[in-house]
């Protein structure tokens, strides 16, 4: 299946799914450091397996479903669907630091969105439980990026981004 895509719209795609997107989430490893600290994970196969699984399990389940969601809620303009998906996703981590760890990328997309002159992320950057599912999911939407190509950035994005 092939789909077009404006060439402006592919920029901000290979713009938004990039590691070295500003957003600080070199800090976040998903457990991995502590991992290693104990010992779980001692040799490059068990790091690919860490990873693997966080991008198969919570990643793959549950946060990509959650931006196709958001996706077409903010395709139609559903402000209560854009409330409830997120909300959901915020109460689904599993660990507050799991919470803060998405609010802090979520924020920091939305408030690298409005520097890049897309106002109207305003309200979601001080929101106080604005995920990074809905951040991204509104730039795909934002940018036309097509939903499927979203997702494939988002995956990459999160998978590049653990250290």
């Amino acid at each position: 299946m092939s789909e077009f895509i404006h060439d402006a719209s592919l920029l901000r795609l290979l713009q938004l799914s990039s590691p070295a997107l500003p957003l600080g989430s070199y800090a976040f490893s998903h457990g991995l450091e502590a991992a290693v600290s104990e010992d779980m994970v001692r040799c490059e196969n068990d790091a690919l397996q860490w990873i693997g699984e966080i991008m198969l399990g919570p990643i793959a389940r549950l946060d990509a479903p959650l931006v196709s969601r958001l996706y077409h809620a903010w395709d139609r303009g559903d402000e209560r669907a854009l409330q409830r998906w997120n909300q959901f996703l915020y109460a689904a981590r599993d660990s507050r630091e799991a919470r803060e760890t998405d609010h802090h990328l979520g924020i920091t997309l939305a408030r690298l969105l409005i520097q890049l002159g897309e106002q109207s992320a305003t309200a979601w950057h001080r929101h106080e439980e604005t995920t990074y599912a809905l951040a991204f999911s509104w730039a795909a939407r934002a940018w036309n990026i097509p939903l499927r190509l979203s997702i494939h950035a988002f995956l990459y994005g999160n998978g590049a981004r653990i250290r």
